[in-house]
């Protein structure tokens, strides 16, 4: 039918249908509108205008606690805030004495910003045989004024008896002076324990003490009752970043005062025991190196330390810290038997510029170590660290006048 036109019915929503479809639309449009008020507030504030979480909300926390360490456990401290700009601490040994510089370097760690959370103690704090009175005489009155944010680490010095090393002495004047400390324990204290573990930030740390084989502390084997708390400790602590510190390293370059005197203040050497040629000769351990002809030393009792270096290694552990030697020396990751390891291997640092005097470094022999990256015998100082999630970046800060720097970062295994 040409021509024709065809009407159809305009179908009309009846009312009550109407209305079902405006309360959502009316909804969806407060809704959009609310959403648009909060991304111009946030825009007008300065914070992030991204409706994805912020970088910060996927970075671990620290939570505070006022725990202490104690024998087979370990205590968590740090900053309650996120620590994806990373967490501040400091390390350093050999310290204290009459005349030493440990006002100098106490007073740099009080100028570095942000305030460190933390700062870590590598042993012989105290000269010169760790005694209660050389602590509060010496310590006291300079490192000890941060004693709120002090770990403490043993060293040689503190089991001296009367200016000479004594396999019988227990570090009473150590032990009686930091039982109160908020970072250590009188637990730890009464057992004459100086090995325990806390969490900065993202990164677990490990106290350890390389006089093991003395002082009835059983040994530095990984069954002995050091190595068996090590186990545990690192087995329940599953960190991305692991740091271990302990007084004598394992392996260092050679000091000229090796077999001789010793300086650990301006104005009088003092002949150390442990610097004997019966304990320190060129590479006598581990064997793997001894025959290679690499110029360096490791002491006896250092090398008593190559189990404990084991355990860290097989653990993924990142980082070691040492004193004992008066100078500063940073090292290539390295395997347990000293070869370099890139990939998995243990950076060392050597801090043993807390105060005490400086001993020179021989120079023909340093410059011939693979391993060793670099060093300074010249300025006391401290070693800066920003802890990160999966990183530390280090730098080296002198007392006034000192002119070294060292910087870097060490990444997380």
């Amino acid at each position: 039918m040409s021509g024709q036109s065809h009407k159809y019915p305009k179908k009309w929503p009846k009312k009550e249908h109407l209305y079902k479809f405006q309360m959502p639309l009316v909804v969806l449009v407060f809704v959009v509108l609310g959403v648009v008020a909060l991304l111009i507030t946030r825009a007008a504030t300065g914070h992030n205008l991204s409706l994805e979480p912020e970088d910060n909300a996927s970075c671990p926390v620290s939570s505070q606690s006022s725990a202490q360490a104690s024998s087979g456990a370990y205590a968590k401290f740090g900053s309650p805030s996120t620590d994806c700009s990373g967490v501040t601490v400091v390390a350093a040994g050999d310290i204290a004495c009459g005349d030493c510089k440990s006002s100098q370097t106490a007073n740099v760690i009080k100028t570095i910003s942000p305030s460190p959370s933390g700062i870590i103690l590598l042993g012989d704090n105290a000269y010169n045989s760790g005694t209660l009175a050389e602590y509060n005489n010496y310590f006291g009155s300079t490192w000890g004024t941060l004693k709120t944010k002090i770990y403490p680490g043993i060293g040689n010095h503190e089991y001296f008896t009367g200016g000479h090393y004594d396999k019988n002495n227990h570090a009473d004047g150590f032990f009686n002076y930091f039982k109160d400390f908020p970072h250590f324990s009188a637990d730890l204290a009464s057992k004459h324990q100086a090995w325990y573990s806390f969490d900065i930030g993202a990164w677990h740390f490990i106290s350890l003490d390389s006089d093991c084989q003395g002082h009835g502390l059983g040994g530095c084997g990984s069954g002995d009752p050091m190595g068996r708390w090590l186990a545990s400790d690192l087995a329940a602590h599953r960190n991305a970043c692991v740091a271990a510190f302990w007084h004598i390293p394992m392996y260092a370059g050679y000091s000229a005062s090796v077999g001789s005197q010793v300086a650990h203040s301006a104005a009088a050497a003092q002949t150390e025991d442990e610097f004997s040629s019966q304990e320190i000769g060129p590479l006598a351990s581990p064997d793997s190196l001894a025959s290679s002809g690499v110029p360096g030393y490791t002491s006896s009792k250092g090398s008593f330390m190559k189990p404990i270096w084991q355990m860290l290694y097989d653990a993924n552990a990142d980082v070691v810290f040492n004193g004992h030697t008066h100078d500063y020396q940073r090292f290539k990751p390295m395997k347990p038997d000293l070869t370099i390891d890139p990939s998995r291997g243990l950076t060392q640092f050597i801090i043993g510029t807390g105060g005490a005097g400086l001993q020179p470094m021989r120079q023909d022999s340093v410059q011939k170590i693979p391993q060793l990256a670099t060093f300074t015998d010249k300025v006391q100082g401290v070693l800066k660290m920003v802890l990160k999630p999966t990183s530390m970046e280090y730098s080296y800060a002198p007392i006034p006048g000192g002119t070294y720097h060292d910087s870097g970062t060490v990444n997380c295994h």
